[in-house]
């Protein structure tokens, strides 16, 4: 029997051209997709830790009986005393009451820094939050305000009343081009 010879085929450039420009538009539609449910995902992380934080510091006031502390905090041991709480915070009881943490003041929660495309800033002026053995809020409302890459439209406020209630909200322009400077900076 004859062996048929077999056409070798392939593609053509054009062809190639035509496969790879369909590709570029694939990913230059979905790249800004993924960076924007990136963004949303990271965000919702953060929230979550946030609203945890501070119902674990409610918590350990009224079981304790005494104040307890959350603030910002890089290096996960000492406040730093800043209104940008990027790069982490804690929770602690402060024994002494001096609003900074001792070596020998139980930690009750350290979270470490958030993903460098998003920041969370507290209201001016505000560098931390005591919770009283009530259950409430030491100082005035305090507004924290998280943001990312998705714009300054997108930012949001998680504002702690006094009396310990907490709320989200959408952030105050002012708040939110605050969010937006501490993250470039970041």
């Amino acid at each position: 029997m004859e062996q048929q010879a077999r056409a070798l085929t392939g593609f053509t450039l054009l062809e190639l051209l035509a496969a790879l420009g369909v590709l570029a538009t694939c990913c230059a539609l979905a790249i800004p997709a993924y960076g924007w449910a990136r963004g949303a995902g990271v965000a919702a992380d953060v929230e979550t830790a946030l609203v945890s934080a501070v119902s674990d510091a409610t918590r350990q006031a009224i079981v304790g009986g005494r104040q307890v502390v959350m603030c910002p905090s890089r290096d996960g041991a000492r406040c730093d005393g800043a209104t940008d709480w990027s790069a982490g915070w804690i929770v602690f009881t402060d024994t002494d009451r001096n609003r900074d943490r001792a070596g020998n003041e139980p930690l009750h929660r350290r979270q470490v820094a958030i993903a460098d495309d998003v920041a969370l800033v507290s209201t001016t002026g505000r560098r931390l939050v005591r919770f009283q053995p009530s259950g409430t809020v030491e100082g005035t409302n305090v507004t924290f305000t998280l943001c990312d890459g998705r714009g300054r439209k997108r930012a949001v406020s998680w504002i702690m009343a006094n009396s310990g209630r907490f709320r989200r909200g959408k952030a105050a322009a002012d708040a939110a081009h605050r969010c937006m400077a501490a993250r470039v900076q970041a």
